[in-house]
């Protein structure tokens, strides 16, 4: 009898780990979805594979951290790289995200898909301590294999300067090249 809660747990993890791995991917937003259920895991093992599926190969994930308009920190890397940077911030801290708005443009077999999100971090040792803010995303993808694939994943925070709001309006900023 002492067996039988230990099967019904294995029995349920598999039966999670299966529902992610059954996924299609054959729509971006289907991968969207599937990208901020994975950042929000707690477990690195649960998070690394199921960030690891939606990437190709040689995917990458990007963050700007917008202190003030005049400064900003870019890190980024392969998925790898995060998954090793990010590991103590995930045990210090867990996330949640709350999409609430998302652009797609499709040519052929890549999408750019833009998306505005709300950011929900709460301390583990102090859960009355939260941190919210808001981030656009850009996601690059391409269809590769009958699904789609994340390339490249890139974030930047809300800061008091600069309305996030206003990133999923249409504008071009033009940067002059060098001759």
């Amino acid at each position: 009898m002492k067996l039988r809660p230990f099967i019904a747990l294995l029995f349920f993890g598999l039966l999670a780990s299966v529902s992610f791995g059954q996924s299609s991917f054959d729509n971006p937003s289907e991968v969207i979805t599937s990208f901020y259920r994975a950042m929000e895991q707690d477990d690195l093992a649960t998070r690394s594979t199921e960030l690891k599926a939606l990437f190709l190969e040689d995917g990458t994930i990007h963050s700007i951290v917008q202190k003030s308009s005049l400064t900003s920190s870019p890190k980024g890397g392969s998925v790898t790289d995060f998954l090793q940077g990010s590991g103590s911030f995930y045990r210090a801290n867990t996330m949640s995200y709350d999409e609430i708005e998302r652009s797609i443009d499709y040519y052929v077999d890549i999408a750019t898909v833009h998306s505005l999100v709300f950011q929900t971090i709460v301390e583990r040792g102090n859960t009355s301590v939260a941190y919210e803010q808001m981030l656009w995303f850009s996601f690059t993808m391409v269809f590769e294999n009958d699904r789609w694939f994340l390339t490249n994943v890139s974030w930047v925070n809300a800061f008091e300067d600069e309305d996030i709001d206003d990133a999923m309006r249409l504008d071009t900023l033009w940067h002059p090249t060098k001759d």
